[in-house]
């Protein structure tokens, strides 16, 4: 039996934490070495650390970084070899042999063509589930949380979203709307319909409904003590 992997491709602050961690209650195997909870995501991030790290330098070996609105260019990465086989060792590292994994990093929206032929050169058949929220929710949560200006946030959104879908072209995948999430979680696994590689399982033990509530009521209390702040202006000559 192959093994493979569903990849959560979607902007900060787009509810990619609660949809990798739905998945992962339904039978995909997160990464050993879990980001820690915080307060800006009580629930947990659903991220392997020793991979974000390590997005993180490859993004600076790229002449980048997380919050940088321009394309990310592979080819400027010096010894982008090295940097490969290194991904591969910490994949194994993170999630042994399991037969389905869930790998979620925001940043890899704009590394995917890089990690979609370290996760093929390691046995995995790839499929992708792409969040989608509000860009105007996203850019206000980034001013909230970063203090950016809803310009900056924006643009952020606009080039993980761009490049999240150029990349994942003529791979399984799905694109999720966050207020359908939602409003149904169980939709991961009827959405995933012809040509994905994995077939669900849920893990024992583990009620994902339970989850699902507890992501529904941190996200209303986060709505109705934080309200979007964003104010759309017409361009000029425009009504």
């Amino acid at each position: 039996m192959g093994r493979s992997a569903i990849v959560v491709l979607g902007m900060h602050r787009s509810g990619t934490s609660s949809v990798a961690g739905a998945l992962s209650m339904l039978g995909a195997a997160p990464p050993r070495t879990l980001m820690s909870p915080a307060q800006d995501n009580p629930r947990g991030f659903w991220e392997s650390v020793v991979l974000a790290d390590f997005n993180d330098r490859l993004l600076t070996a790229g002449g980048s970084r997380w919050d940088d609105p321009r394309p990310f260019d592979l080819a400027a990465v010096s010894g982008v070899d090295g940097f490969a086989q290194e991904a591969a060792h910490l994949l194994r590292a993170e999630f042994d042999d399991q037969s389905l994994i869930v790998m979620k990093d925001p940043r890899v929206c704009r590394l995917f063509p890089f990690w979609g032929e370290v996760l093929e050169a390691t046995g995995h058949d790839v499929a992708v589930v792409s969040p989608l929220r509000d860009p105007a929710e996203v850019a206000a949560s980034l001013t909230r949380r970063n203090g950016f200006p809803p310009r900056q946030g924006l643009g952020l959104w606009l080039r993980h979203v761009l490049d999240a879908e150029a990349a994942s072209r003529g791979r399984p995948r799905v694109f999720l709307p966050w207020s359908d999430f939602l409003a149904d979680w169980r939709g991961l696994r009827t959405r995933s319909g012809r040509g994905w590689p994995c077939r669900w399982t849920r893990r024992p033990g583990i009620s994902p409904t339970r989850w699902m509530t507890s992501c529904r009521a941190t996200c209303a209390i986060r709505r109705r003590a934080r309200p979007a702040t964003i104010r759309w202006r017409s361009a000029p000559g425009k009504p």
